[in-house]
């Protein structure tokens, strides 16, 4: 013998729970061989109040929607089957949340901008919230503010300046308003911070741009600017900027005088009290150039590791600027110093050198005129020999059209001297020259010969010992390789008749050796010739095949090696005929609702032209398009028709021959019967795959996808099945009941 489980274990809410969500799920364990459960939710324990809500599910979960603010709830569950109904589980209650937390501004903050956020928390089941803010305690005076808004927040503007104001929010939805949150305080600022210049600061332009600390909300910024501190002098100057421009441009200011000023805010109900006076003090105007005191004008034998110049004040003047430079023009090489010093250094100077330099005095205003020009010429330097760099020392196989030799630069060199000859001696056949680089190109040296170079270094005076003595042998002589041009590597789609291939001119070259063939090694199928030119046409090549070709340049003597191997494909000559797989020839009773045409993948092409006809000789297609996938499908077909259908392949210009025709007939329409039993109620849709079917008479349930295929069975005959599929894909689906034999069919959307 066995006894069977007769009790239903509530899980959640825990008995007793206080703030709970006025949208709550109610939550038990799952009873095995149960169809579905009844819960029951009351204010009262008896289950007999106006607020009974009474509900049925397949699921072991219930959501509650809409409950009423700070209110005890009653609930409890039991099961049934088709022969039998549980008892009741334990009755358990819980209590709903009647109070939104305020977030933001916190309570008595201070300095708000007068457009400012009020923000709490979420309470969970409300579709929106009420909200008041006010200057007055009781939230009853003129300046009352209130809204509703469906977010968790609201922008409150044009608040009054230095101001204490009063908040609070609650929640409410179709059935119930919660209570009021706590009031909260804050206050608004009083005036806004000034930032630039700094107070007292002085050399400030006579344009000075007057800086102060933005405000949120504002329409926009007024600023006083005086030589009084009562701002009431005859050159008193009142500037404004507008909404998110915290700062303004002074102008007209005298030099070398103080200024106050100050600045204020507004918005479309008040304006902000003065910030603090600062002051700042303008710089004098510069109209005396420095004057230069040493080195002397065209002094010599100056280091040229390190030399100071020192020069005169200038009237008004902070800081200088001093520049020195190898042109006496001061256009290139200027080399620019500022120093707040009546003196400066130069350092890294050029030994040998004519130096040009000169000054002037800065402030906020700008600069005076430039000093006198006055030169001097550093000292020369003791020339060390230059490092050879390249070629290497003892290289080999150099290309005698082309030779670049290359050495490290000497301090103090103002040039180099080369040597280049194939005596090692440099006694004969010796090629010299004085250049100002560190590189020489050298052309038109023998081919397979030894040469030896070697450099010093000069500076017009003076002349350093040679460097060592290195050498290198040119190549013997040789044709290039031959670079391939087109078609470019691994080209598609040429035509078989005729492909062009191409390449650069080889220096040296009378005529190129050119190979083609299928075989990557070039061991088998290869074509060879030789031709006078850098081109060559290709006739009489296979359709759909990928050839491979390259090239090498060739005297009457010599060969270059063979270039890189490029391949191309050519294009093909024909496709194949598809092949029909579905539905099979000469099916009948095919749903008309939606069928899927399907065949076989054509090598090489790239869509399918398909046509759908009332005749085989497709005299009367009702439809036809081009598709890349080797299936369709169609839908709303009419119903007890046959339909002809066949399928051709496409690659660019080629078309396949047209497939076999194939037929269906489509089943006979059984939707329309008696409508007081046919009638059936398909809802929420579209849905988020879980949905509900009602009806009188309901034998059998299924859901097919798109393909046809079956995702959902029900054979029970019931009033109501509770469907959930939203674990498939998003998309269309179609439903099929049947009543007293018949079959109703109702098409669906599901989606994320």
């Amino acid at each position: 013998s066995f006894t069977t489980t007769d009790t239903i274990y509530l899980s959640s809410p825990a008995n007793e729970a206080i703030n709970q969500n006025v949208h709550l799920e109610l939550d038990w364990a799952s009873l095995f061989g149960s169809e579905k459960y009844q819960v029951e939710l009351d204010t009262s324990d008896f289950f007999n109040s106006t607020e009974l809500r009474i509900n049925e599910t397949t699921n072991s979960y219930f959501y509650h929607s809409q409950l009423l603010f700070g209110q005890k709830y009653y609930w409890r569950v039991r099961a049934s089957n088709i022969n039998d109904t549980s008892v009741w589980s334990e009755i358990r209650n819980f209590t709903t949340k009647d109070t939104i937390i305020l977030v933001s501004p916190s309570d008595g903050a201070i300095n708000q901008n007068v457009y400012l956020e009020l923000d709490w928390a979420t309470l969970t089941g409300c579709s929106e919230y009420e909200w008041e803010i006010d200057t007055s305690v009781n939230l009853n005076s003129g300046l009352n503010q209130n809204g509703i808004t469906t977010n968790t927040y609201f922008y409150v503007s044009n608040l009054h300046y230095n101001t204490t104001y009063f908040w609070r929010v609650r929640g409410r939805h179709a059935a119930d308003t919660s209570g009021w949150s706590e009031i909260r305080t804050f206050t608004t600022h009083n005036s806004i911070n000034l930032t630039s210049p700094s107070n007292g600061a002085t050399n400030i332009s006579i344009a000075p741009l007057l800086d102060y600390g933005s405000s949120v909300g504002n329409l926009g910024y007024f600023c006083e600017i005086d030589t009084s501190q009562n701002f009431n002098s005859d050159i008193y100057q009142l500037l404004e900027s507008n909404a998110g421009v915290s700062q303004v441009n002074a102008s007209g200011l005298l030099y070398g005088t103080t200024y106050y000023w100050r600045a204020a805010t507004r918005n479309a109900v008040d304006t902000s009290g003065w910030s603090n006076i600062w002051s700042f003090t303008t710089a004098y105007e510069l109209t005396d150039a420095p004057i230069l005191l040493s080195p002397a004008d065209e002094s010599v034998n100056i280091p040229y590791t390190s030399t100071s110049v020192q020069w005169n004040a200038s009237t008004g003047a902070d800081t200088y600027q001093y520049q020195y430079s190898a042109d006496d023009n001061f256009e290139t090489g200027i080399h620019s110093f500022v120093t707040s010093m009546l003196s400066g250094t130069f350092s890294g100077l050029y030994p040998h050198t004519t130096y040009y330099w000169r000054v002037r005095g800065a402030n906020a205003n700008g600069y005076s005129p430039w000093s006198q020009i006055w030169e001097f010429q550093t000292e020369s330097a003791n020339l060390t020999p230059p490092v050879l760099v390249s070629p290497i020392n003892n290289s080999d196989n150099i290309n005698p059209d082309n030779v670049l030799i290359d050495w490290n630069s000497v301090f103090g060199a103002s040039g180099y001297i080369y040597e280049i000859t194939e005596d090692e001696t440099f006694i004969s056949g010796v090629v010299t020259q004085m250049i100002a680089e560190t590189e020489k190109e050298i052309i038109g040296l023998a081919y397979q010969t030894q040469y030896f170079w070697r450099v010093k270094s000069t500076d017009s005076e003076v002349e350093s010992d040679w460097s060592e003595v290195w050498n290198f042998t040119t190549a013997a002589l040789s044709l290039n390789t031959p670079i391939l041009t087109s078609p470019a590597d691994n080209s598609i789609d040429l035509d078989f008749n005729l492909v062009t291939i191409d390449w650069e001119n080889v220096s040296g070259a009378s005529a190129y050796i050119y190979e083609y063939s299928t075989d990557v090694n070039f061991v088998a199928n290869v074509i060879t010739d030789i031709v006078p030119t850098s081109v060559f046409n290709i006739t009489g090549l296979l359709p759909d095949t990928e050839y491979f070709w390259r090239i090498k340049a060739t005297n009457s003597t010599l060969e270059s090696d063979w270039s890189e191997t490029w391949s191309f494909k050519t294009i093909i000559d024909n496709l194949d005929t598809p092949v029909l797989t579905s539905p099979v020839n000469n099916s009948v009773n095919l749903n008309f609702d939606f069928i899927t045409l399907d065949w076989e993948v054509v090598s090489n092409a790239s869509t399918y032209t398909y046509e759908l006809s009332l005749d085989e000789n497709f005299s009367d297609i009702i439809e036809t398009d081009n598709v890349l996938n080797t299936n369709i499908g169609i839908s709303d077909l009419t119903p007890d028709t046959q339909y002809f259908w066949h399928v051709k392949a496409l690659y660019e210009t080629i078309e396949s021959d047209w497939s076999e025709v194939w037929n269906f007939i489509t089943e006979i329409d059984v939707k329309i019967i008696d409508e007081l039993h046919s009638e059936i109620r398909v809802y929420p849709n579209p849905n988020n795959g879980r949905f509900k079917i009602e009806g009188n008479n309901i034998q059998k349930v299924i859901v097919m996808d798109v393909a046809g295929k079956l995702v959902y069975e029900n054979r029970n005959s019931q009033l109501e099945y509770d469907i959930d599929i939203s674990k498939l894909n998003s998309g269309i689906y179609f439903i099929e009941a049947i009543i007293l034999d018949k079959r109703i069919y109702r098409k669906i959307v599901v989606s994320e």
